[in-house]
């Protein structure tokens, strides 16, 4: 992580800012262009991670060099935002006096909700990564010595998790649709009912699907991906997860004859502002231990959560919101649309705990960039346009003087959870002193 800081003027707000310079691997034969050499082609910039994150941290970078910087800046790049942030938050709290005094927390690593009008993102989805692990014999049998003798613990799996989601993309867990606010999306719903930038057929044709599941109008579509929780059973295999208890090897390679003793799948769950991590955690497990037991199978279940991160929201009547607005609006000459995003973002949340101020996120790709994809991109008139709003946002507040505190309120001294789900109890000191002289 490269951390730093310009400027400890006392008269000036404080402002941090987060990117990350970490990327995710680039299949090369799949690219137009070599993927680690950075390209021009048709006003776009071509090269892994232009999108996801390097444009908009050179874009702050660049807009912090022109001229005096109207504000103290503190910053933070972190190299493994896409492995899970592990030690991130250590990092943090060995450092926590560079971020003295900062009222607010700047983040751009979202996209637009489509191609032509910038965005302004003001929430996004908790998220749950969890593991179901069945395991039956103490070792692999033959299929053909053993086979259609015992309880498989491959097939007690199939069975368990098809009964997870229903027709429709239904979750089939109690309790799982409880406290989900219907509200969330009315900001975001007045920006795009009227709006050329987000239909359903695109949405379709982007994802490269034959059909829908999710209500086949728009609203609806947006509450389904942004507004409301979700299941995916996203992986399916032999073996059981090292580390988990029990368990001996590897997880076994597929072989035709050969019965595993354990198998486990992975379920990504996304929840919503209001809905509380361990409550469905419980609701999970119940649910896979009631239909376990149903099965009457001699096999053992567990439930292991692998990581957790909460959902992020911005008050939507923050003078920060306000003045990014105006910053969009200066130099585009459109309002930006009020956008939400369905995936996750721990850092978000835990910064705003820990640095005991809130945070905004300015995106500044387009739909189409590609990130995590082959042939990721960005427009080089996006690239340039988020430096500008970058630099007038900070003229903003620095006209206003900050607005106060930001978020010492939400600093209750218990300890914090990091990013990559551990536990940091050095988090109560760091928001203890993060928290110290502002104003509630």
């Amino acid at each position: 992580v490269v951390i730093g800081r310009l400027g400890h003027n006392p008269d000036k707000p404080t402002v941090t800012f987060y990117g990350h310079y970490d990327v995710q691997p680039a299949a090369e034969p799949d690219w137009l262009t070599n993927p680690f050499e950075l390209n021009s082609v048709n006003e776009y910039l071509y090269g892994r991670g232009v999108s996801d994150n390097k444009a908009s941290t050179g874009a702050w970078c660049a807009g912090g060099r022109l001229g005096r910087l109207p504000v103290n800046v503190a910053f933070i790049f972190e190299g493994e935002e896409e492995n899970g942030s592990r030690g991130f938050s250590h990092a943090i709290m060995r450092n926590l006096s560079w971020f003295e005094g900062t009222q607010l927390i700047i983040i751009s690593n979202t996209l637009w909700v489509g191609e032509n009008v910038p965005c302004l993102t003001y929430g996004m989805r908790g998220m749950l990564s969890l593991t179901v692990q069945i395991t039956g014999p103490e070792r692999d049998l033959h299929s053909g010595n053993d086979g259609g003798v015992f309880a498989e613990p491959m097939v007690d799996l199939l069975r368990v998790m098809a009964t997870l989601v229903g027709s429709g993309g239904k979750v089939q867990i109690d309790g799982f649709y409880d406290n989900v606010e219907p509200s969330l999306i009315d900001l975001a719903w007045d920006s795009l009912k009227d709006s050329e930038e987000f239909s359903l057929e695109g949405y379709k044709a982007a994802l490269g699907v034959p059909a829908l599941t999710a209500p086949p109008n728009k609203r609806d579509l947006l509450v389904t991906r942004w507004c409301r929780p979700s299941l995916s059973v996203v992986d399916m295999r032999p073996g059981a997860p090292v580390g988990m208890p029990g368990q001996q090897s590897e997880p076994t390679s597929t072989c035709y004859s050969v019965i595993p003793k354990a198998a486990q799948g992975k379920v990504s769950v996304r929840f919503v502002p209001n809905q509380d991590a361990d409550q469905l955690v419980a609701c999970l497990r119940n649910h896979v231990e009631q239909s376990f037991a149903a099965l009457g199978s001699s096999n053992k279940i567990d439930l292991h959560v692998e990581a957790r991160g909460k959902w992020w929201e911005v008050w939507q009547g923050s003078p920060w919101l306000a003045m990014a607005e105006a910053a969009i609006h200066k130099e585009w000459g459109v309002h930006p649309l009020y956008v939400r995003e369905g995936g996750t973002m721990p850092v978000a949340s835990y910064l705003e705990r820990v640095l005991c101020a809130p945070a905004i996120m300015i995106p500044m790709g387009q739909s189409s960039d590609n990130c995590h994809l082959a042939n990721e991109r960005i427009r080089r008139t996006n690239l340039f346009k988020g430096k500008n709003v970058i630099r007038r946002l900070l003229e903003e507040i620095a006209a206003m003087g900050g607005v106060g505190a930001g978020n010492a309120a939400s600093c209750t001294g218990k300890a914090e959870t990091a990013p990559d789900g551990d536990v940091d109890d050095g988090a109560v000191l760091g928001a203890a002193t993060a928290c110290a002289g502002l104003a509630e």
